[in-house]
């Protein structure tokens, strides 16, 4: 998919699309530095009901890096919206994690009739959840990802450590889906570089844009508030007020899981979120054909 942003910042956008008959669509977006990968075990498993597309956020997997180096949310939604504008998409179920949350609820803003349920996973006010010295760690892992793997395996390794309840077929598939040959000879990670710089940009926006609160007061479809049992980004008094917020909200946590539920739990994942999902769909099936 051919996008442009209000920059002339030229790039292609690519998902994974689990194809299926179904004309009910599931968009679903990943976090900072991950890619389609995530949702691999979830989308499998609604692929015989819906149409699963998983994309690749700029920066990120097989899509392009922006040429100008921008990551901010804005662009992240800009071509969220102007992927569903090209594909006509309309009444499809949104699911984000993380900053692919905050990027879901963007999308809305700009498309407020497109989706008939939303997922927020692991998301919450970065102003209060992620604090300067979380900030810093991330920014750390990030850099020091950032350098030649000798071989698969060596990717692994770091997974392991960062991933350390996701079991090792997982480790396996995301080492394979994150890495390109390397012009050396190694490997080297399927991610931009520059994104980082851009990371202390999007929460300083966070703080001067419309407040998470108010975006979710303006969602109207049914919202599913995940958070993972053990995670140490949201707090889960903070997710249970997010769910009272949102005027059609509801709250669950994922068992076994911390930031990344549906790698870290896919069965708790997808016994919480999948009958929400299916759910919303009949429902709104139901009032279509009144």
């Amino acid at each position: 998919m051919e996008c442009m942003d209000s920059e002339m910042d030229e790039l292609v956008l690519r998902w994974v699309d689990y194809g299926s008959v179904s004309q009910d669509v599931c968009l679903m977006i990943h976090g900072f530095g991950d890619g389609a990968f995530v949702w691999d075990d979830f989308a499998r498993r609604l692929s015989d009901r819906f149409r699963v597309i998983a994309v690749n956020l700029r920066g990120h997997g097989d899509s392009e890096w922006s040429r100008i180096g921008r990551y901010d949310f804005a662009a992240h939604a800009s071509d969220m919206v102007r992927l569903c504008q090209s594909m006509k998409l309309s009444g499809i179920t949104v699911i984000g994690h993380s900053m692919g949350a905050a990027v879901a609820l963007r999308l809305l803003e700009q498309l407020p009739d497109i989706a008939r349920a939303l997922v927020l996973v692991d998301y919450g006010p970065a102003v209060d959840v992620v604090s300067d010295r979380t900030a810093r760690r991330i920014g750390e892992r990030f850099i020091l990802a950032h350098r030649e793997f000798q071989s698969l395996d060596d990717y692994i390794e770091v997974l392991r450590i960062e991933r350390p309840v996701v079991d090792e077929v997982t480790l396996e598939r995301i080492a394979a889906c994150s890495l390109v040959p390397a012009p050396s000879g190694g490997y080297q990670l399927k991610r931009d570089p520059r994104m980082m710089a851009d990371f202390d940009r999007r929460r300083q926006g966070e703080r001067d844009g419309p407040s998470i609160w108010d975006r979710l007061e303006l969602i109207r479809c049914p919202a599913l508030v995940v958070r993972g049992e053990a995670s140490g980004m949201l707090p889960i008094d903070m997710a249970m007020q997010m769910a009272s917020v949102l005027p059609r909200g509801q709250f669950v946590e994922v068992p076994l899981a911390g930031h990344t539920p549906m790698l870290d739990n896919p069965d708790g994942f997808a016994s919480v979120c999948e009958p929400f999902v299916v759910g919303a769909a009949r429902k709104f099936v139901r009032v279509k054909a009144v």
